[in-house]
């Protein structure tokens, strides 16, 4: 016999109606200011998607779909990775073929008055037509009233996308009783609720020869050869609390090199340098740190080269994913399930549930959830992924 918590019953009761009566002013508001349904042959249109690497790349199926929708538009990106020593759109996107052009600005720029003016008559200059929001999934109701009445100020004819994702109350209620989407489909659902469709999930980094060159300069220095069992470790996170402790990182590595005799790619940005020669240096011979050597898409050109990656919740898990690379996730508890997850079947996410789940800390000096992932599930995960490229082999030589 199932045995329900009513006081939980009663807060998600209470969630569900302010997901849907907040949205419900949104878009009543939008309906006040905009037209109902989409122009017919917009000229011009303005994509407005902030974040970090994780953001941008599970916004590209999105961004292909208005592209595939509207095929003659020309298509801006309004982007912000928020800090100037964040990577973004900037850094992946340059070159896309679904993207005519990119407008990067940054928080400080927007902090007075003169700056936000300065930025919606830069906008207005260009004559948009459509306003897409591809809304970020902790954008508040505030913020999405301010981005309608940004729209309106553009001069843009038709706006769209304005949906609140997450509410930060009864947290514990909503991990426990409520299923959310992953960020790839969540953003296609809102388009497609609009009225623009998609014919599949595609992610198409814009790689180029010389990212592709750079990573073959890579492999001829430390002398790895093609056919050789490569699997990239990133041990690093923006965020303290979603990182799993490093020893045991380098005990994963280890044993996969002992097991399998691969050549471990010891992956990350610029301020994972030092952590990547620790682990690389436990590890052994067969290690290779090259976090802070390579740009996002050298990274994502390595990662398509290798069977599989095992990482914390952070950019790079997504990297591996618009590539096709299969990821063993190692996921803290501060999110909602689900959410964040690499976009796929092939990938395997370990999360362990907690008293204390759905958090949203920074840092936590506690680390439950994390710490209560041994390094035994995680080389059981790799071994379930080495299998599945054997299978797959197979698959292929049947």
């Amino acid at each position: 016999m199932i045995t329900v918590n009513l006081s939980d019953q009663v807060k998600v009761l209470v969630v569900k109606f302010l997901y849907r009566f907040l949205n419900g002013i949104l878009s009543v508001i939008r309906s006040l200011l905009f037209p109902k349904g989409l122009p017919e042959n917009p000229r011009r249109i303005l994509i407005y998607r902030i974040g970090q690497i994780g953001d941008t790349i599970c916004a590209i199926p999105a961004m292909i779909a208005i592209r595939e929708y509207f095929p003659k538009a020309h298509i801006t990106l309004l982007t912000s990775p928020v800090g100037r020593d964040m990577p973004g759109a900037k850094e992946l996107l340059q070159g896309a073929d679904f993207l005519d052009e990119m407008i990067v600005y940054y928080h400080d720029e927007i902090e007075s008055w003169r700056g936000v003016m300065n930025l919606v008559k830069k906008l207005r200059r260009g004559r948009y037509d459509l306003f897409v929001e591809l809304p970020n999934n902790l954008g508040t109701f505030r913020r999405f009233l301010r981005d309608i009445l940004f729209a309106k100020a553009i001069g843009c004819s038709y706006a769209l996308g304005f949906r609140i994702n997450t509410l930060c109350i009864f947290l514990k209620a909503q991990a426990k009783y409520l299923r959310f989407k992953g960020e790839v489909e969540r953003l296609l659902d809102v388009l497609n609720d609009e009225g623009i469709p998609n014919s599949g999930v595609s992610f198409r980094l814009p790689i180029k020869p010389e990212d592709r060159k750079f990573v073959d300069r890579l492999f001829e220095e430390y002398g790895v050869k093609e056919s050789e069992l490569c699997i990239a470790i990133n041990p690093g996170a923006k965020r303290p609390s979603n990182r799993w402790p490093k020893e045991r990182f380098a005990e994963v590595g280890k044993a996969l090199r002992e097991r399998y005799g691969a050549r471990i790619w010891i992956t990350g940005g610029p301020a994972d340098v030092e952590l990547a020669k620790w682990i690389a240096e436990k590890i052994g011979d067969s290690a290779i740190p090259v976090a802070g050597k390579t740009s996002l898409l050298q990274s994502a050109e390595l990662l398509r080269r290798c069977e599989f990656l095992v990482t914390n919740d952070t950019g790079t898990t997504h990297l591996a994913e618009a590539v096709g690379t299969p990821v063993v996730a190692i996921f803290s508890a501060r999110d909602f399930p689900n959410k964040w997850y690499p976009y796929g079947e092939n990938h395997i996410v370990i999360r362990k549930a907690v008293e204390c789940e759905v958090c949203y800390k920074e840092e936590c000096e506690r680390l439950s959830c994390l710490k209560s992932i041994s390094v035994e599930e995680v080389l059981e995960a790799c071994d379930k992924a080495i299998q599945g490229l054997a299978v797959c082999a197979a698959s292929v030589a049947n």
